[in-house]
């Protein structure tokens, strides 16, 4: 059996849960790495566009793989958006924890534990996350393969 078609009552399975996780890593290390532009710019607003030599010292994969992570990491905010504000936060708090490499984060707005209240929001988030094509959906058991 493969694992994409590991599904038992309506869960995720074990290949999709770890996509969605992965997913999820990639859109908090990107949702954190934004940071204000505050004061003056650096340059004179005439120079403002110019970048020196940016196709010979950045290589043109690099720049294509960042502005796909960006696009994706957009798609998955929206995604995140459509939640409710306790599976939103339930989200928050399990990322903050995977990053600080510890469990010392909670939050009082979370009735139920933060594991459950995490994997709520991962099956919320997953039929989602199908419609926007950012994992794929389940197996079809009804096809037959020779």
């Amino acid at each position: 059996m493969d694992l994409c078609c590991e599904r038992i009552a309506g869960r995720p399975g074990i290949a999709m849960d770890n996509e969605i996780d992965a997913l999820l890593e990639d859109w908090y290390d990107w949702q954190q790495s934004y940071r204000p532009k505050l004061g003056f710019g650096r340059a004179d607003s005439a120079c403002r566009g110019y970048q020196s030599g940016r196709r010979e010292s950045v290589d043109l994969a690099e720049i294509a793989d960042e502005r796909v992570r960006r696009l994706t990491c957009e798609t998955i905010d929206a995604c995140v958006s459509q939640l409710d504000l306790t599976a939103r936060i339930a989200i928050q708090v399990e990322m903050r924890n995977r990053f600080s490499e510890a469990r010392v984060w909670s939050s009082n707005r979370i009735p139920v534990g933060q594991d459950e209240a995490y994997k709520r929001a991962k099956g919320m988030l997953e039929p989602i996350l199908i419609d926007c094509r950012l994992i794929d959906g389940p197996c079809k058991y009804d096809k037959v393969v020779l």
